[in-house]
């Protein structure tokens, strides 16, 4: 799911039955628009401006009220951008603060006035959504110490150490080629296995009977070596390369993306591993 900033529906004051405490905060407006009917010019000049403040900040604040029902039932959503109800609350202060301050002579008291409306507004509807809500990406890879990633690096450092013998074995015949085409082999396998643990464990046993074969293939060249099959066996040793390499690719169909930052890293520590063996050698 996409995150997206929670936007209100269309609605109006009739229609919001979840808040009760808006259809009482409007009959408040009652009082103002009887002041319109006054013979005093700046009262009903004071009572026009007052609704038109009152009727946004009931806007602001049904607005805002269908928004947070809208973040509380969204899985992932953006906080709003315009806190409408601290606006609401505000604007009602304001309007409170007026009045107070046109009935009464003491400006700090109308003051005080709007200030305890503003934060009864905030009490009574609650304050804005202020943080995004996002869900946590699911798992992609065995944590670290649980028995399944243990058995799936056990796999893969066998499966290379087997053909790390291999390779080591070929290096005496002193053939670039086939030596290439056993590490071509090998690179298939293991990226088609690596950040791949379910299926690394599900074909553990036919992937190390994949390298018995090609070790006994291996000797059996190493056997021909002397005798006049020497070149047959060659020709063989190939064909068998490329029969395996046909079965791998059977076996481990290629992962649906590029490899990731995961695979890079476990290539770069078999690498690590193979020229610490070496050099210990």
């Amino acid at each position: 799911m996409t995150d997206q900033t929670v936007e209100p529906r269309a609605c109006g004051i009739a229609d919001r039955d979840g808040d009760p405490l808006i259809l009482v905060l409007a009959l408040a407006g009652f009082p103002m628009a009887v002041s319109l009917f006054k013979s005093d010019v700046y009262s009903a000049a004071m009572a026009i401006g007052s609704l038109a403040v009152f009727v946004v900040a009931l806007k602001l604040l049904v607005h805002g009220q269908a928004i947070q029902r809208d973040y509380d039932d969204a899985d992932t959503a953006l906080a709003p951008r315009v806190p409408r109800k601290a606006l609401a609350a505000v604007l009602i202060g304001l309007v409170v603060t007026a009045h107070s301050a046109y009935d009464m002579a003491a400006l700090p008291v109308a003051v005080l006035l709007g200030v305890i409306t503003s934060f009864l507004s905030v009490a009574a509807f609650g304050p804005d959504p202020r943080h995004d809500k996002r869900i946590a990406p699911p798992e992609t890879a065995s944590a670290p110490g649980k028995p399944e990633d243990v058995a799936y690096s056990a796999i893969i450092a066998d499966l290379d150490d087997r053909f790390t013998e291999l390779l080591r074995d070929m290096a005496e015949l002193s053939d670039g080629d086939l030596t290439r085409r056993v590490e071509t082999l090998r690179d298939l396998l293991l990226d088609r296995l690596i950040d791949r643990p379910q299926m690394a464990t599900a074909h553990a046993t036919r992937s190390r009977k994949i390298v018995t074969l090609l070790a006994q293939e291996t000797n059996r060249l190493f056997a021909e070596q002397a005798g006049e099959k020497a070149y047959f066996a060659r020709r063989r040793y190939v064909a068998k390369i490329d029969v395996l390499a046909g079965k791998v690719a059977e076996m481990l169909p290629p992962p649906a993306r590029k490899p990731m930052r995961a695979q890079i890293d476990r290539k770069a520590d078999l690498l690590f591993d193979r020229l610490s063996a070496e050099s210990a050698g």
